[in-house]
């Protein structure tokens, strides 16, 4: 056993003192604060103009229009045109996918329409896209507070006289309502969806954790090509303990790269409850030795070793859901994406929401690893 602590900690020290393993533990994080700082409110997905009277004429339109702008986040941008010309110019020129000219007077616009109900806000688009649809549910669930305000007076105000009452009913209103949208968005798997609602929300950052996978998949590999070069230093022990400490060159990177990498996760915002993240991650950290140690066993020359790296690792970002899901467009490849731990790692992490979907992906891990190490003692068994 101290012989075991001995050769941890030598394999500590030996990976920490090299400057591109400590390069690579710090890119992840300090990549996400990167992202973080540079990236801004203009790089949104969509634009919304958005066009409201001067500020003399109708007070209720400019706040409507101030509060729209200050929802804008990655996805969606609201900003404001100067004339309805500018407005439907920007929409005509692509700059805007979709605008709104609010009019003059819209808090008695407002208090009309329940007793005369008449559309009194242009929604001026360049194409009827989803988006635009969403937009609508954003724009309206700010007008739905005021307007449903007045509804209710106009319905009180037939039934008795609430003259008196108004201010304890105004107070009573805003207690009890809610300012949330009427729809909640969510993925296809199950998992929410808060791109689209959460002001501080960074579009960037939904691919982080795939490449985030991907390099402590990289520094796994790279700690497997430390047992070619590092051989000797184990020749004094017997078989078992070599081969125990030949695993911890695996182990070690594995660790350090698993503990930035729930770093990089809790900085980007996007991670879950620790029950469920930790465990996830400690099932991929053995997938990656695993695959590692098979493909030690298999290259017996580290030319091969090294040269099959950028494979596994480009072929983690391409074939696993990091950048874009390639099972949409061709189901077969779905087959080729199990090769690599990545995928099962983002399934076990996406599925969260479903038991049945999260225990699944465990157990496709835990076959993934079983077979790996299986191929790895049954191809040593036979060329030994």
């Amino acid at each position: 056993m101290q012989e075991l602590i001995t050769c941890l900690i030598l394999w500590c020290k030996r990976f920490l003192k090299r400057p591109l393993f400590l390069f690579s533990l710090l890119l992840m994080p300090l990549s996400v604060i990167f992202l973080q700082n540079c990236h801004t409110k203009k790089d949104a997905v969509i634009h919304v103009a958005l066009y409201a009277p001067e500020q003399d004429s109708d007070q209720t339109a400019q706040e409507l229009a101030d509060k729209m702008v200050s929802l804008s986040n990655s996805a969606i941008k609201f900003y404001k045109s100067r004339t309805p010309e500018a407005l439907r110019a920007d929409i005509a020129s692509g700059k805007a996918a979709c605008g709104y000219i609010l009019p003059k007077n819209l808090d008695d616009r407002l208090q009309s329409f329940t007793a005369k109900p008449a559309p009194f806000i242009l929604a001026v688009c360049s194409s009827d896209a989803i988006h635009t649809r969403i937009v609508n549910e954003i724009v309206l669930s700010k007008l739905y507070q005021p307007l449903s305000y007045y509804r209710l007076t106009h319905f009180l105000s037939g039934k008795r006289d609430i003259s008196s009452e108004e201010a304890w009913l105004r107070n009573t209103y805003q207690k009890y309502n809610s300012s949330e949208l009427l729809f909640r968005f969510e993925y296809a798997d199950g998992t929410e969806n808060t791109f689209l609602s959460d002001p501080h929300a960074n579009i960037m950052l939904l691919p982080i954790r795939g490449m985030t996978a991907a390099m402590i998949l990289l520094c796994c590999l790279a700690g497997g090509f430390f047992r070619y070069s590092d051989t000797s230093i184990l020749l004094l022990m017997d078989s078992r303990k070599r081969k125990l400490c030949s695993l911890l060159s695996l182990l070690v990177p594995g660790l350090f790269s698993g503990a930035a990498g729930l770093l990089t996760i809790k900085l980007t915002g996007t991670m879950t409850a620790p029950a469920a993240e930790i465990p996830a991650m400690l099932l991929f950290l053995l997938c990656c030795m695993s695959l590692a140690n098979l493909l030690y066993v298999l290259c017996s020359r580290q030319e091969f070793y090294l040269a099959s790296i950028p494979v596994l690792v480009v072929g983690s970002l391409i074939f696993s859901p990091v950048f874009i899901n390639l099972e949409s467009f061709a189901s077969g490849i779905r087959f080729l994406s199990r090769l690599f731990p990545n995928t099962h790692y983002l399934a076990a992490i996406y599925t969260s929401s479903s038991t049945t979907s999260s225990f699944s992906s465990i157990i496709s891990s835990s076959v993934f690893l079983i077979c790996s190490a299986a191929s790895a003692s049954l191809y040593s068994r036979i060329k030994g």
